[in-house]
């Protein structure tokens, strides 16, 4: 059951981040309501807005590919090393998420309905591989120990290279 909730979940986060895409390489800016939190525009036009000049909507297509993509062959063949893939790219997520709630939120100043909800989708893929279901499906195949740590750590320092890329990116 899980599976189907990552998949639902995985095929909402590419239809986000396609829709977000297209506005930025059409140049606009998603009918959001502004007010005085909400601002699309601040958002998607920050120096925050891209990394080394690739837009995080994009990015965030092929992350949320790369989770539909090891989700379906997990429940499809029930591969074990494609489990290790999907918990290291929901924490590769749920990461990503938490930084860029904090970038809208305390450096930005203002919140995108759209970006925010991949960071939403992000967050309950995450929390929910990581915190609950992960614990109980890979111990019970003996995943847990050396192989589940490496995969934190990868995606560690996978998340933080992508942290010093948009902080270089943004002070250049």
């Amino acid at each position: 059951l899980v599976f189907y909730l990552i998949f639902i979940l995985a095929i909402l986060g590419i239809g986000d981040a396609l829709y977000l895409a297209y506005e930025h390489y059409a140049n606009q800016i998603p009918p959001c309501t502004v007010g005085a939190f909400s601002d699309c525009g601040k958002v998607l036009k920050s120096p925050f807005a891209a990394v080394l000049g690739i837009p995080l909507a994009v990015i965030g297509v092929v992350h949320y590919l790369l989770l539909l993509v090891w989700v379906i062959q997990t429940i499809v063949q029930g591969a074990k090393n494609k489990k290790i893939l999907l918990v290291a790219q929901s924490a590769i997520g749920f990461a990503a998420s938490i930084y860029f709630v904090f970038l809208q939120v305390v450096i930005i100043k203002a919140l995108c309905f759209f970006c925010f909800l991949l960071c939403f989708i992000g967050l309950v893929i995450g929390a929910y591989q990581i915190f609950i279901h992960n614990t109980e499906s890979l111990e019970s195949e003996n995943l847990i120990g050396g192989q589940l740590w490496a995969t934190y750590c990868v995606g560690g320092i996978l998340f933080f290279g992508m942290s010093i890329l948009i902080t270089h990116t943004i002070e250049e």
